[in-house]
């Protein structure tokens, strides 16, 4: 036997579910019990929404950017080109250039040994200029690397070009701003 007021429940309960409309009717009587859930849940999906639009998703993706986590960014839908990835895909563009490599025949394995070997190469930073064209790592005072291209020379500094947040920049680092630089070479 079912203890006392079990069985009832569970009917009642089925009944309101099953009928959208009775959920509205009873939502007055049982308002004194939920409203603080209720009001608690708008709350925090208005919030959910405007930091959505404010810009949440792009924080996100540089915040773990800065702290060496990485996570892909979700791909645009084809359909929705507006001019903000236009211009990212201008900068980007020189990828879609390159043809893919194509793919082992069966049975075939790539070479053990790598065809050669690129080591970056610690320089003194006034000497950056001479190696234009060259990839370089530079390790800044306050700490943080980065690496890109060499450019060329700026006034008491250098030019360089590197990629942040998927997109192309171009920075003046000044020499001294530089704590230490590698050259990317073949030893």
């Amino acid at each position: 036997m079912l203890p006392a007021g079990c069985g009832v429940h569970h009917f009642v309960t089925g009944i309101v579910s099953a009928v959208p409309v009775l959920n509205l009717l009873i939502l007055p009587v049982i308002w004194h019990k939920v409203y603080a859930w209720v009001l608690a849940g708008i709350i925090g999906l208005l919030i959910a929404i405007g930091s959505w639009y404010a810009g949440a998703e792009e924080h996100v993706y540089r915040y773990a950017a800065g702290n060496g986590i990485s996570i892909a960014p979700p791909v645009a839908n084809k359909g929705q080109i507006d001019e903000s990835t236009q211009d990212k895909k201008k900068l980007t563009d020189f990828a879609a250039e390159e043809t893919p490599a194509t793919p082992l025949a069966p049975g075939q394995e790539l070479p053990r040994k790598s065809l050669y070997k690129m080591t970056y190469q610690t320089i003194g930073s006034r000497s950056l200029d001479q190696y234009v064209g060259s990839y370089v790592r530079i390790t800044r005072t306050d700490r943080k690397t980065f690496e890109g291209k060499i450019l060329g020379p700026a006034d008491n500094g250098v030019m360089i070009e590197r990629r942040v947040n998927g997109g192309i920049i171009e920075q003046r680092v000044s020499f001294g701003d530089i704590t230490a630089a590698e050259v990317m070479k073949q030893p």
